[in-house]
Formats: structure tokens, sequence, C-alpha cells
């Protein structure tokens, strides 16, 4: 018995392992077909963005850097999906998130002097709000059973612009260094976020990041709560006949989800910008999305999709510095990974098919 069981665990990861690799050649290999028909030099190109990436301090440290907000925001959409609800509005909780740590990381100057305190207070107050202002498509959703999908999606149109208007009319310095610069005062150097890597923009959000997809790893394995949401998450009428709330289950999702969210846009302005600058993000939310879909919503898997990610962007971004590429050669190549890992195809089977045939 157990070593059926063995041989059938052995057989899934070897089909999982099949699954990504394929998948993550046949990506490749497209973005080199599209770099050979742009008339690139393949074999000059090829090697040095290779050596830029892998080899250099700064290649690694700005891989990294991408790498740290999508594992936030990835474990934040995992969160939500293993509890069974849609949130598409991670990138929405992420600005209000990040607009609050802002205005209290100028506006709390007495808590200065404590420096880690200080920064908790501030990532705090980040996931209190994100929590917050997910929570409104929970209601909504419990009550009025409308559609969480939709609404978030909604949300993050609604924080977007209402932070943009809450800055430009209240909180925007009088006198920006860059003419109409949407954005808030500079947070207090004591709220910084210490770099890792210096002087690149790595910094302690990556090891944020990893410690909490970690503690969920660890909460889902071991936890009542990790089993009540995984047992909503399947099958919310089960769950309650087994004596577990959905609805109570399904706003604490929604609440630690957003919370996650929120702090992820609060690491962006004490790691990244020290102050809330209106179109910060650039998809940060969303690229949380496809991370968590890559991870297929396991934490620890998030840690590793995040990080290639982080690879794959600063592959972009250097790509089009280096060349006439555009870096949205990059982001096909993203998209095909997304879109054949959640294929679901089974390779033991397409190779069956092929020998069959033949």
């Amino acid at each position: 018995m157990e070593s059926r069981k063995r041989a059938e665990l052995k057989n899934v990861f070897l089909e999982e392992f099949l699954r990504y690799t394929i998948s993550i050649l046949v990506s490749v290999s497209l973005g080199i077909i599209l770099l050979y028909f742009e008339g690139e030099n393949l074999r000059e190109l090829i090697p040095e963005i290779g050596r830029i990436i892998f080899t250099t301090r700064s290649g690694i440290a700005n891989s990294l850097r991408w790498a740290s907000p999508v594992i936030i925001t990835g474990l934040a959409v995992a969160i939500g999906f293993r509890a069974g609800i849609g949130n598409i509005g991670v990138e929405g909780q992420l600005y209000v998130g990040a607009l609050v740590s802002a205005i209290a990381g100028y506006s709390l100057a007495s808590l200065s002097s404590f420096s880690i305190l200080f920064k908790f207070v501030l990532m705090l107050l980040a996931m209190i709000s994100g929590a917050i202002y997910a929570l409104i498509p929970g209601m909504l959703l419990i009550f009025l059973n409308i559609n969480e999908i939709l609404s978030t999606m909604m949300f993050n149109y609604v924080a977007i612009w209402g932070t943009e208007y809450i800055v430009k009319t209240f909180l925007m310095e009088a006198q920006s260094a860059v003419p109409r610069l949407i954005a808030t005062r500079e947070i207090l150097s004591e709220a910084y976020l210490s770099r890792l890597m210096p002087p690149y923009q790595l910094n302690l959000s990556l090891i944020i990041g990893i410690v909490l997809c970690i503690a969920f790893y660890i909460l889902y394995k071991n936890t009542v709560i990790g089993y009540e949401f995984e047992t909503t998450g399947h099958n919310k009428l089960f769950a309650l006949q087994g004596g577990i709330n959905p609805i109570r289950t399904t706003l604490l999702a929604f609440a630690i989800s957003g919370g996650i969210g929120g702090l992820a846009g609060a690491t962006e302005v004490m790691g990244i910008h020290h102050k809330f600058i209106n179109g910060f993000s650039s998809g940060l939310g969303w690229d949380g999305l496809l991370v968590a879909m890559i991870a297929r919503n396991n934490p620890l898997g998030v840690i590793a999709a995040g990080i290639f990610w982080g690879f794959l962007k600063n592959t972009g971004l250097t790509l089009e510095r280096i060349s006439d590429v555009s870096r949205w050669v990059v982001y096909l190549v993203q998209a095909f990974v997304v879109l054949l890992i959640t294929a679901k195809i089974d390779p033991f089977s397409v190779w069956k098919g092929i020998k069959a045939k033949r």
C-alpha cells in the first residue's frame, strides 16, 4: 500500500516537473524565434543577456527586486483562491496600503526614534487598510450575492483613481521636484526598509515575502484555520455540514488576502519610492495573479514562481536596454508560460498519443 502511494506521488511529481519544464522551454523557444525575426544577432545577444542577468551583481539584485513584490501579491491572490474566493483586487488593495503607509510614514514622527516599531506600525496600518478595503466586496458577496471577481476588479480602479484624487487634492507637495508629479511628501528615513545588496533597490521586502509564504504553508498544513480555508475552498456545502461557518471563513480570507495586498504596497513605499507616487505599481497586483496561477496557489510555489517572474521581467528590461527589441517579447513569453502551465496537459498522455500514432 505504501509503495503504491510512493509510486503515485513519484508520478505526480514527475508529471508536474515535466509540465513546468516543457512549458518554460517552449515559451523561451518562442521568444528566441521572435528575436530571430526581429533581426537580432542571437549568438551575441543571448549570451550577453545571460551574462548580465545571471552572473552580475546588478542583474541578480534587480531580478530579485522585481520578484519581491510579486511574491507578496502572489501570496495574497493564492490565499483568496485557496479559500474559494476570486480576489482579483490585489492591485487596488496594494494602492490603498501604499497610501496609508506613506501618510503614516511622514506623520508619525513621534515613533521615528524607535525604527523597528515605526516600520512595523506602518506595515500593520497598511495591512489593516488593505483588509478593510477587501472586506467591502466580501460583504457584497455575502449579503448581496455580487460576484467577487467582478466587484474586486472594479474596486481596483476605484482605488487607483481614488488615491490619485486624494493625493492631488489634499496631500500633494506644494512644490514637486518633477512638474505635475502626483505624489505625497517623502516618508521619514527611519521608515526605510534596509537594502540587501546596496546600492541596488533590493530590500527586506524579499525576506518578508519569503517568510510569509513559509508561514502560510505551515498554517495550511497544521492549523484549524488552514483546514477551514481549504475545506471551504473545495466545497462550501461540505464545510457547512462539517460545522465550519463559510461566511466567517470567507470574510476572514478576504481580510487576510487584502491585508497581504496592502502590505505589498507598504513595502514598495518603504523600500523603493519612499513616498506614494501615482501609478507606481505598474501592475504588480496583476503580476501576482499570474504568479499565483503558475504556483497553483501553493505558498512555497509562490516563492519559486515569483523569483522566476522577477528574472523574466528583468530580462525584458535588459533586452530593451541593450538591443532594439521591445520588452513585449518577454511579456509574450510570460503569457505563454502561464497558458501552458495552467492548461493542465498531461505530458505522459501526450507522449503515449504520439507513440500510438507511430
